[in-house]
């Protein structure tokens, strides 16, 4: 189990290793930087976060933690393009006095501890610093919450380019998208015309569209398709925030911005 877990922590990108002996006499002091519970978060934390992370010699680690009431977690990962295990931990995790920090010490390994961000329905990775990880990378080190999903729901447009949708002139439809997991597929409406296509999601966040096709219906009002249909191409990651999705670019500008509508 130990060996297991440090092959685990090292694939991991090197989030971190830190002395665990100044983290213990920091526990001990009344000014502790670390504390057994965080009475400000105002959201539902407990729960199960996922995505795929970088790998240096393989293709992604996926990755599950389990956070439990009682400080405790559970850690699955899985290192894709080598073999079928699954390496398993468990431990304690602690938080830190202000803000949603917390680390969490292995039970197998209490030398060795991961740094992370908690916010509403999303898991961050830090490095070894307790910092944000920077630079293109970035975007895989965000877990997401396991019963948040974009696959399979419908997701209505409301924002372009940080632009609310025009409610004048009149769309003959309402434009939303709806992604289909079991045949890589989407389809939707940009206000006029069907819109569908395929779509690849990568490691963690990553997501592109390709084959965009539309019917050829002509309407008044046709910059809204348009400019529905150029968010999707340059779209290159989503991100989840609450009922919120939206569509960013590689410079993590927004596209598109959609709301899910349960009941359609």
């Amino acid at each position: 189990m130990k060996n297991h877990f440090s092959r685990s922590i090292i694939a991991l990108s090197a989030l971190l290793l830190f002395s665990i002996s100044a983290f213990a006499q920091k526990k001990k002091d009344k000014n502790a930087l670390w504390i057994e519970e965080n009475t400000t978060i105002t959201f539902a934390w407990e729960g199960s976060y996922q995505g795929t992370i970088p790998c240096a010699d393989c293709d992604g680690i996926q990755t599950l933690i389990e956070l439990q009431k009682g400080n405790t977690y559970k850690m699955k990962s899985k290192f894709i393009g080598k073999d079928a295990q699954v390496f398993e931990d468990e431990g304690r995790f602690l938080w830190k006095k202000e803000g949603n920090y917390f680390v969490m010490v292995s039970n197998a390994n209490p030398n060795d501890s991961i740094f992370a961000l908690l916010s509403k329905d999303r898991l961050t990775l830090l490095d070894k610093k307790g910092k944000r990880i920077t630079g293109s990378q970035a975007i895989f080190y965000i877990l997401n919450k396991e019963n948040i999903s974009l696959m399979g729901k419908y997701w209505k447009l409301i924002e372009l380019n940080g632009k609310p949708i025009p409610t004048t002139p009149k769309l003959n439809k309402e434009p939303f998208i709806r992604l289909t997991a079991e045949s890589s597929s989407f389809s939707g409406s940009g206000g006029c015309n069907t819109l569908m296509g395929k779509f690849e999601q990568m490691g963690g966040n990553k997501l592109n569209f390709g084959g965009i096709a539309t019917t050829m219906m002509a309407c008044e009002n046709m910059e809204t398709e348009d400019q529905f249909r150029l968010a999707l191409e340059s779209t290159d990651h989503f991100v989840i925030k609450g009922d919120n999705l939206i569509f960013e670019n590689a410079l993590n500008q927004a596209q598109a911005k959609f709301v899910l509508v349960l009941i359609k």
